[in-house]
């Protein structure tokens, strides 16, 4: 899911896009305008938003350089994007995604080491804020997110807590 949040002071109004219409089905339409699209040929005009939060994304692009260059056209002068996406050297993941298939993993998705991303953002002229990493055992494995505040503080997970990550970008 692509989400694009169009603000100034207070957000006046948020747009939902995916290229699945089934994905599309199951947003609330009281909360987000939805829009069937592509992220690599956005229909919006240049320059159309203030926020852009990419979830999940890129990784599922044939070109994932397209759609950065993309979300760069649509977004305002100072706006921000924040790009949450899966890393390729977290191994539960590649596990996961190997032997739990599911709906949302498939199998034509290439999740980043983070230094290419970086790279395809630098050269899309972005302007890397923050980086973080963050933990989602509980979206590969949902079973076993029961146990996940027993395991939180040890090392292991600390590791894969690493292995994943997230920008936050400034344009």
């Amino acid at each position: 899911m692509f989400w694009v949040y169009k603000s100034s002071k207070n957000i006046k109004e948020i747009v939902g896009i995916n290229i699945s219409r089934k994905e599309l089905q199951k947003i609330d339409k009281r909360i987000a305008c939805i829009v069937l699209g592509d992220a690599q040929r956005l229909p919006f005009k240049g320059s159309s938003f203030n926020v852009i939060v990419c979830k999940s994304t890129l990784h599922h692009l044939a070109d994932p350089s397209k759609g950065i260059l993309e979300m760069q056209r649509v977004l305002c002068e100072g706006g921000s994007v924040i790009f949450y996406e899966s890393g390729a050297l977290n191994p539960i993941a590649a596990i996961g995604r190997k032997f739990f298939p599911t709906d949302i993993h498939v199998r034509s998705e290439r999740p980043f080491v983070p230094i290419v991303l970086k790279e395809m953002l630098g050269k899309a002229r972005f302007n890397i804020v923050n980086e973080g990493y963050f933990f989602l055992f509980i979206h590969i494995f949902p079973i076993l997110g029961k146990w996940v505040s027993f395991f939180r503080g040890t090392r292991f997970l600390k590791l894969l807590h690493r292995l994943m990550f997230c920008f936050v970008n400034r344009a």
